[in-house]
This record gives structure tokens, C-alpha cells and sequence, in this order.
């Protein structure tokens, strides 16, 4: 038992030395092994001044304990001095005798006086030994940290560079292989299958050749009439809900969620790689670059998968948004207007573009150019709206009014933009930026609720009508059946379109400090924008099929 209680001690004591072994080689592989010799260092330092001190302390006990022997000694002869004329032999011998004791005590007194001051020096030294280990010991932790967060951050983003040159490499290759193999089985299922039906095609002539008697025909009786009306064409049916505007839109909606969702995806994969390169500033500022360049990718992929004909699509129309000039759809129209919500990321975009082209910059503060580059880009959705603006107005030679209408409700925001900017650096322009932000609101929020859903609610005469009108504080026709969902609809517009011109402010952001409060004021203007696109979608539905909803609302259309 005692032999087996020691074979366990002798195992325990390899395995720690084993660990230890390990852990040595592992800290010279991370370069931590200079910070434990650092340590080591530190400690002898202060094991050092402690063992110093102690000796400190006891030559200064004896010091003490000399002077004061030597202070009573030089007292009893300063008291035989002053009877000095009435010495005898004794008195003579313990002068003597005095004398010789305040020799011997005044050297013990000077040689712990020299100890004490040479321990001194020893602890000042010791000290500033110590302090100077550990400065370099904090020094080498912090280029070690560093270190490990650079190898960390370079890591994760090789794993993510991995990650999707994989997923890439399977969507280019392995897809096409899969697809093209899928096509050869079903090929080949599909000439067994012929060969079947071939053969017994073949068995049913031989079978009707070998007949001797031709089939004889049973006159059927007349079936009677039907009680009722005959029941509807399926394919008429199908056609009806394929051809309306409004499913049409449900559809459309429905691949937008569906895109959302994917790019979503792409936005939380981001914010992981936030939080994973920990306080590492550099790396940081790659992740916006590294967004952008996923989504572009996705964007751009030309195989058909992930939605092809509806990102080409998309692509197409940005491409008319940018460079059509002489005609202008409502799809451009439609798109050109959501941009409009996406004017701060454009603004950003510049910003993070800098900070990785830069090597100079820091992802903390800044870049000087973006104080005035910024405020530029944020503007270039407002100025595409803008130019489509002026397009329907000479397209409709110069008699749409209302074109020019829109377009002053977009040139409202450029001093919005430009007022923000220029309150960074004058004071003075702040009554100016808030007029802006105040007309700006007001308009948009008119136009909103007036022309883009086709809405009464903002009209004098309906609240001014006193009986002389019938006219509805929403409209005659409306696709969606319960009315509140109007108001909610204009009370949060008219909220959060003041909310949006603030967001416009780039002067505010130095207020709101957080990013996760400007994210937030993005986030609620995509809700705005959705929520407008609903009933921007169903007045152009209604303006486009007058005669099919002059009097129907759609809700009653479908059943």
C-alpha cells in the first residue's frame, strides 16, 4: 500500500514536471517567457530591498544604542571635569577609564553610522531597480497583448477570408456540379421513362390491330342541365390573382424580406467580428471595408443563385437611376427614394473608406476630410432625387408644375446637410440649420402624406368644410381595410420625419457621441421608410387601375 501511495506521488510529480515542461515551451513560443524572467527579476528585487532593509533597521538599532552610550558616557565625564581640583586616584581611574570607553563607543557609533548610510543607498538602489523591472516588465506585457490581439485579429480574419473563399468556391464549383449531375440523372430518367412509354405504345397498337371487331359506340344519354351557374375557370381564377397589381406587390415584398434577411445575415457576422477583435482600433476599422466588400461580392455574383434576377435587377435600376436622362418609372422612382434613407451610409462610407486607405488615421477619431467630404456624400441620394425630379418636369415639357414642386422638397434638405457642417466650426449657424430642419420636416411630411399615399388628411377643406363637402379625410378608395391604419401610418411619418432631418445633422453626432445612438436613428428610419413604401405602393396601384378601383377596395376584390 505504502509502495503504491509513493508510485502515486512519483506519477503526480512527472505529471507537474510534464506541465511545467509544457508551459515553458508554450511561453517561448508566445514570447511570455521574457515577462516570467521579468517577474523572477522583480521578485529577487523586492526579496533584495526587503533583506536590505531588515539590515537598515538593525544598524540604525545600534546607531542609536551607541549614541546614547556614548551621549551618558560624555556625561559622567563632564561631570568629573567640574571637580576636577578635588580628584583623587579614583576619580583619575575612572576619567581614564571613561576616556577609553568614549574612544571605543565613538568608532562603534561612526562605523553604524557608515553601515546605515550604506544601506540606505542600498534601498534607494533597490528600489529604483524594482521600479525600473517593472516598467519594463508592464512594457513587454503590453507589446506582448498587442501582440496577441494583432495574431488574433489577423487570425479571425484569415478564418473569415477562409470561410468565404470556401462558400465562394462551393457556389462556383461544387453547385455546378451538383446541378449538372442532378441533369444527367434526370436525363437519363427521363429517356428510361420514354423507352417505357415507347413500348407501350407498341403493345396498345398490336393490341388494337389484332381487334377483329371495331369498337361499337353506346350513344350516351343527355345529361341534364345544371341547377345551378357553372362554376368558374380555374385558369380564369389564377389568372385574375396573377394579374393583379396587388399580389404582384406581395410578392415583391416578399423577395425583398427575404433579401433583407440574407443581408442581415452579412451585418451580424460583422458586428461578431466587432466584438472579436476585442479594443484592437486597428483591426476594427477594417470591418466596415470588409462589409461592404461582402456585400458588393453578393451583390455582383453572376451565377444564378441568391436571388440573380432580382440583384441584376436592382443593378440595372441603380444604373438608370444614375445615368437615364430623358425617362424616368416608378421603379426608379421608388428606388431613388429609398436611397434617400440610406443618405448617412453613404456619408459613412467615405469615412471608413479613409480610415483604411489612410495608413495615418485612427479609427477613433475622425478624418479631417470627412468634415466636409462627408456632408458631400450623405447629399448624392437627395441629388439623384433631385435630377429625376427635373428630368419629369423637361420630359413633360415644362408644364409639370408638380416635378418642380418635388424637387424644391429635395433641394430642402441640401441646406439641412450644409448647415450641419458648417456648425462645427461657426456657432451662428445653428438658427439657420434649425429653420432648415424645421421646413424641411414640414414638407416632406406634407408631400408625404398628400401626394405620395394620395390622402386628404392634410387638405383645408376637410377640416374646414363646415357640411359644404363630402370629401373623406383619407380617400374614396383604400386597399387596406381598417382606416386607423392610416393615422398610425401619418403620426408616425410626421414623428420620425423631424427625427431623420436630426439624423441628417452630422453636428449632432459629437452630442449623441455612441454610435449605437445613430444606428438606432437609422434603424427607425428604415421602419419609416418601409412602413411608406406600403401606401406609397398602393396609391401608384390605385393611380394605375382607376377604373378597377374607382369603387372596390382590393380587400373585397379577393374575396
Amino acid at each position: 500500500m505504502i509502495r503504491g501511495r509513493l508510485l502515486d506521488i512519483k506519477n503526480q510529480l512527472n505529471l507537474d514536471a510534464r506541465i511545467q515542461l509544457l508551459s515553458g515551451q508554450l511561453n517561448r513560443l508566445t514570447g511570455y517567457e521574457r515577462i516570467e524572467n521579468l517577474k523572477a527579476v522583480v521578485i529577487k528585487a523586492e526579496q533584495s530591498i526587503k533583506q536590505s532593509r531588515t539590515m537598515l533597521i538593525d544598524s540604525k538599532r545600534e546607531y542609536t544604542k551607541y549614541t546614547e552610550l556614548r551621549r551618558q558616557s560624555q556625561k559622567q565625564v563632564n561631570d568629573l571635569l567640574s571637580n576636577k581640583s578635588s580628584w583623587g586616584d579614583t576619580e583619575l581611574n575612572k576619567f581614564t577609564q571613561l576616556v577609553k570607553s568614549d574612544h571605543s563607543i565613538e568608532k562603534l557609533e561612526k562605523e553604524f553610522m557608515q553601515k546605515v548610510e550604506e544601506y540606505e543607498k542600498l534601498v534607494d538602489r533597490g528600489f529604483e531597480k524594482l521600479l525600473k523591472s517593472i516598467l519594463e516588465r508592464y512594457h513587454e506585457e503590453q507589446i506582448w497583448s498587442d501582440k496577441i490581439r494583432s495574431m488574433s485579429s489577423n487570425y479571425t480574419l484569415i478564418a473569415l477570408s477562409v470561410n468565404v473563399l470556401v462558400f465562394l468556391m462551393a457556389i462556383v464549383f461544387i453547385e455546378p456540379y451538383k446541378r449538372n449531375r442532378m441533369l444527367r440523372e434526370l436525363e437519363i430518367n427521363l429517356d428510361k421513362d420514354q423507352v417505357k412509354i415507347l413500348s407501350q405504345i407498341d403493345s396498345i397498337r398490336e393490341e388494337i390491330s389484332t381487334l377483329k371487331t371495331p369498337a361499337t359506340v353506346v350513344d350516351q344519354p343527355d345529361m341534364p342541365a345544371p341547377l345551378g351557374p357553372e362554376p368558374p375557370s380555374t385558369s380564369t381564377q389564377f389568372e385574375k390573382i396573377y394579374n393583379n397589381p396587388f399580389t404582384t406587390l406581395s410578392i415583391g415584398i416578399l423577395i425583398v424580406w427575404l433579401i433583407i434577411i440574407s443581408y442581415t445575415l452579412v451585418v451580424l457576422s460583422s458586428l461578431v467580428l466587432y466584438t472579436s477583435t476585442a479594443n484592437d482600433l486597428d483591426s476594427k476599422a477594417f470591418i466596415p471595408t470588409l462589409t461592404y466588400i461582402a456585400l458588393l461580392l453578393t451583390l455582383c455574383y453572376p451565377f444564378n443563385a441568391l436571388f440573380r434576377h432580382q440583384r441584376f435587377q436592382f443593378i440595372g435600376t441603380l444604373g438608370e437611376i444614375v445615368y437615364s436622362p430623358f425617362q424616368v418609372t416608378f421603379n426608379q422612382v421608388l428606388l431613388a427614394d429609398i436611397l434617400t434613407s440610406y443618405a448617412k451610409v453613404f456619408g459613412d462610407f467615405y469615412t471608413s473608406l479613409v480610415q483604411c486607405l489612410d495608413p495615418e488615421s485612427n479609427f477613433a477619431i475622425t478624418p479631417p476630410s470627412a468634415n466636409y467630404m462627408a456632408p458631400v456624400f450623405t447629399a448624392i441620394p437627395y441629388i439623384l432625387r433631385f435630377k429625376q425630379c427635373i428630368v419629369e418636369y423637361v420630359a413633360s415639357n415644362f408644364t409639370q408644375k408638380k416635378s418642380l414642386l418635388n424637387a424644391l422638397k429635395y433641394a430642402s434638405s441640401f441646406p439641412v446637410i450644409a448647415f450641419s457642417a458648417l456648425h462645427r466650426y461657426n456657432n451662428t449657424a445653428y438658427n439657420w440649420w434649425l429653420i432648415s430642419v424645421i421646413v424641411n420636416s414640414l414638407f416632406s411630411f406634407w408631400w408625404d402624406v398628400r401626394n405620395d399615399w394620395g390622402l386628404n388628411f392634410l387638405d383645408s377643406d376637410v377640416w374646414l368644410r363646415n357640411g359644404s363637402t363630402q370629401k373623406t379625410s383619407l380617400r374614396d378608395v383604400q386597399l387596406y381595410k381598417e382606416s386607423y391604419k392610416y393615422y398610425i401610418a401619418i403620426f408616425i411619418d410626421f414623428i420620425l420625419r423631424f427625427t431623420w432631418s436630426l439624423k441628417l445633422s452630422s453636428h449632432l453626432h459629437t452630442y449623441v457621441e455612441l454610435e449605437s445612438g445613430v444606428f438606432a436613428l437609422e434603424i427607425l428610419e428604415i421602419f419609416r421608410r418601409y412602413l411608406w413604401c406600403f401606401f406609397r405602393l398602393e396609391w401608384q396601384v390605385i393611380k394605375s387601375n382607376p377604373h378597377e378601383y374607382t369603387s372596390i377596395p382590393i380587400h373585397q376584390y379577393n374575396n
